[in-house]
């Protein structure tokens, strides 16, 4: 029996809300100053920090919706610096303060899908092409913890790019990694606009991961080649 994945030579994933959950954990409630702490910090009060981080979480956010951000897009560390919060912090305590961003930014990967990339790895290469804010070593190293670090290749993190999805730019990366025509490639990802729409257009097949069933957005003249509720579902369809 042939699978929907046996028609593709390559797997790409997106990371957050694909692979990993649990990711963006900012908002007014969220004690940043535990995770502050923790890296050393203690010059800065709960308020006074919650606010810094909240107002950066604001900014880059709303950032990355205008399409004119895409390419180039500011780092963290771009973004900090041009902060009236930020501006006359010391070095070492900006950094401190980009490490607490980057930590609430990231999430953990559940072991089912865990497992998925260890089988789909058996008989496909798989890689990641990845929209962060913060700092990639972060994310680097809950791929560690999960296991699959030495499994995924090659891991675009949209830093290293200077610009996020759907920007040609950052698929064009990955592309480059691979021999293959891009509709032998498969991208994965659950943002119908920055997944889906960004690697239609440069002509690699898309699986939309669309876990509240909704319709497909009929503004960007692109369709799925594959519907999920959950990545996982790979396997056996």
């Amino acid at each position: 029996m042939t699978r929907f994945i046996d028609h593709y030579a390559a797997i790409l994933f997106d990371i957050c809300g694909t692979l990993m959950f649990g990711y963006d954990r900012y908002g007014p409630d969220v004690d940043y100053h535990h995770t502050y702490a923790q890296l050393g910090g203690n010059d800065l009060t709960p308020e006074h920090l919650a606010r810094i981080i909240n107002q950066l979480f604001l900014t880059i956010k709303t950032a990355e919706t205008v399409p004119a951000n895409y390419d180039p897009f500011p780092s963290l560390h771009q973004f900090a610096l041009a902060s009236d919060h930020l501006a006359d912090l010391p070095k070492s305590e900006l950094e401190r303060l980009e490490m607490v961003f980057a930590i609430h930014e990231c999430g953990s990967i559940p072991e089912r899908l865990v497992e998925t990339v260890r089988t789909l790895h058996a008989t496909h290469p798989v890689g990641i092409i990845s929209n962060i804010w913060s700092l990639k070593p972060v994310f680097e190293q809950e791929l560690l913890r999960a296991g699959l670090g030495e499994l995924l290749h090659p891991r675009i993190w949209s830093p290293d790019c200077g610009c996020i999805k759907p920007a040609e730019r950052i698929f064009r990366c990955a592309l480059a990694y691979f021999d293959l025509p891009p509709e032998r490639i498969l991208y994965v990802g659950d943002t119908f606009l920055r997944d889906i729409y960004g690697a239609k257009r440069l002509g690699l097949s898309a699986a939309w991961i669309n876990p509240q069933g909704l319709p497909v957005p009929g503004n960007y003249g692109v369709q799925p080649d594959l519907v999920l509720e959950d990545a996982s579902q790979l396997l056996n369809i």
